[in-house]
């Protein structure tokens, strides 16, 4: 028997993998234990989300192809239960129900599903910050965000850190509209090996009455699965800007989801 698994990581990342039935659980090693500054490690510790089975490794391929083409770990999870469960058993549903869950998805054999094509997720990276008369660096994870202009970092790391304020504030509009006014602080980073001194406000915290019911669009199954596999509505230490990765000379790889440092 071979199996398609789906495995997440807090990061609200997910992967899908190609295996033996008997190598399922060593996925979550293989994965955890990878390139320590790749974008798995950096989403690790990985759990496995779901596993569905066929008895040839061609049918298997076909299953990952078409959780791997599902963008959003929901998405993927959804695929993927639904063809563990329309694996032929007793207890498979309807081909009609199958078939309106998978939706747009192509079920054709394009290739091996290896792990560029099957992470999913938003780019991360680990970055080192420190008092700028300090010598002492701390490790964060961060989302990278190009479309960000500042860096973030979590109010009990800026405080951690006793980062200067610059006496100046600055006013952000969030994703759903609100606006808020932050201090700026000065800290140095530091990424693949690269410094630069950066400003940044502290990050945008999940207790904030105001967002309990801003996405209106999230559905009480979502809800759900967001419950039963843990997800925080935060779960970065920080965030590093566009303006940080111009300063440290950094791209982002978007197709595996790291940073590259450009020569220079």
């Amino acid at each position: 028997m071979w199996a398609t698994v789906l495995l997440y990581s807090a990061t609200r990342s997910s992967y899908v993998a190609t295996c033996k039935q008997d190598e399922v659980e060593a996925q979550t090693k293989l994965l955890d234990g990878s390139d320590p500054e790749g974008a798995l490690a950096i989403g690790a510790p990985w759990r496995i989300a779901c596993v569905a089975e066929r008895s040839t490794q061609e049918s298997t391929k076909a299953v990952s192809q078409a959780v791997a083409k599902c963008g959003g770990f929901r998405a993927r999870f959804r695929a993927c239960d639904a063809l563990r469960m329309a694996a032929p058993s007793k207890e498979a549903p309807p081909a009609a129900a199958v078939a309106a869950a998978l939706a747009g998805i192509d079920l054709g054999l394009h290739g091996e599903c290896g792990a560029v094509d099957a992470l999913d997720g938003m780019t991360y990276a680990w970055v080192e910050v420190r008092h700028p008369d300090q010598t002492d660096f701390v490790r964060v994870r961060t989302l990278v965000d190009t479309g960000s202009t500042d860096c973030e970092l979590k109010d009990d790391l800026i405080r951690k850190l006793k980062l200067p304020a610059t006496g100046e504030t600055a006013h952000f509009e969030t994703a759903i509209g609100r606006v808020t006014e932050q201090p700026i602080y000065e800290a140095v980073i530091r990424v693949l090996g690269r410094e630069a001194r950066v400003v940044l406000s502290p990050a945008d915290g999940d207790d904030s009455d105001e967002d309990d019911d801003s996405d209106e669009s999230e559905s009480d199954s979502d809800e759900e699965l967001d419950e039963r596999f843990g997800f925080d509505k935060v779960s970065d230490e920080g965030m590093l800007g566009h303006t940080a990765l111009a300063a440290l000379n950094l791209v982002v790889d978007c197709r595996k989801r790291r940073l590259v440092a450009l020569p220079g």
